[in-house]
């Protein structure tokens, strides 16, 4: 039942995007963006791994990407520039949010990698950081937290039906992927609505 399940919801998703955006470079990105992360999202949540190839290849097709919006000034409906004066005037390019967004991501999972003690891979630390390129800067910590809060939302629901055992693992990149998703889609509105709390 895999098969049809998840073409089903990729040509849900797609129509989704194309009713949203139509015939557009915006279109294009997030359809090549959504392709990587529906293909990470199951490979690793059947296998437990997340392949080198498409990680990396997948991380150097972003950077292109993100140059090539800069270059062409192109605005995109889930970039979020810095907006700052001075130093931090370099954050207003695409290209340095998206960047930072990936050094961000990578670091960030490194040190949770490096606290764990191997309870997440190497893996999920360059996931994090192509994650960071797509969404940028700030909008990864977005991606990141929302990725976190499910993936323990989904443990404990787990642990408490007995589905889990406590040392059982559990794979981390589909969270990452569906963080990164809903942040394309939603993560201005969702950082701004939690902004607007304080």
């Amino acid at each position: 039942m895999r098969n049809p399940i998840v073409e089903a919801m990729a040509g849900i998703l797609f129509a989704a995007l194309y009713l949203k955006y139509g015939l557009s470079w915006t279109l294009a990105i997030l359809l090549i963006y959504s392709t990587v992360l529906i293909i990470l999202f199951v490979t690793d949540f059947e296998h437990f791994m997340l392949p080198n190839i498409i990680t990396y290849l997948s991380l150097l097709l972003a950077a292109l990407i993100a140059l090539a919006v800069t270059l062409a000034r192109y605005s995109l409906p889930w970039s979020l520039y810095y907006g700052g004066s001075g130093f931090m005037a370099v954050f207003n390019n695409f290209l340095l949010c998206a960047l930072a967004g990936g050094v961000c991501g990578a670091l960030l999972l490194l040190l949770v990698v490096v606290l764990s003690k191997g309870g997440m891979g190497m893996g999920d630390v360059v996931l994090a950081g192509l994650l960071g390129l797509m969404v940028g800067f700030p909008l990864v910590f977005v991606a990141l937290f929302l990725s976190i809060l499910a993936g323990g939302i989904v443990a404990v629901v787990l642990l408490i039906s007995g589905r889990k055992k406590r040392k059982e693992m559990l794979p981390f990149g589909p969270f990452l992927c569906l963080g990164g998703m809903v942040t394309l889609l939603w993560g201005i509105e969702l950082l701004g609505w939690y902004l607007s709390l304080f």
